[in-house]
């Protein structure tokens, strides 16, 4: 396929550095994780909504995954396409 690049994933280790913060917007409450490599640079993202199962919980989760894919692969975000 000319012109697609692909990257290869490496197995994280199993103890990374983190950082939680919690989040309120309104009346909800959110929790987020962020897994950094050595260098300092953002690896995995994990989201969590107050309630476990709902339908945001759910959702965040997925956004979540897609996120880290796109991090440990070198994808770039929109604001830094030209």
């Amino acid at each position: 396929m000319k012109g697609k690049r692909v990257t290869v994933r490496e197995r994280l280790p199993n103890r990374r550095r983190n950082e939680t913060r919690d989040i309120v917007l309104g009346d909800m409450a959110f929790s987020s994780t962020i897994v950094f490599d050595k260098a300092g640079r953002p690896l995995e993202v994990f989201l969590n909504a107050g309630k476990a199962g709902s339908a945001i919980d759910a959702l965040l989760n997925d956004a979540a995954v897609a996120i880290s894919v796109a991090l440990q692969h070198g994808i770039p975000s929109s604001s830094t396409v030209r």
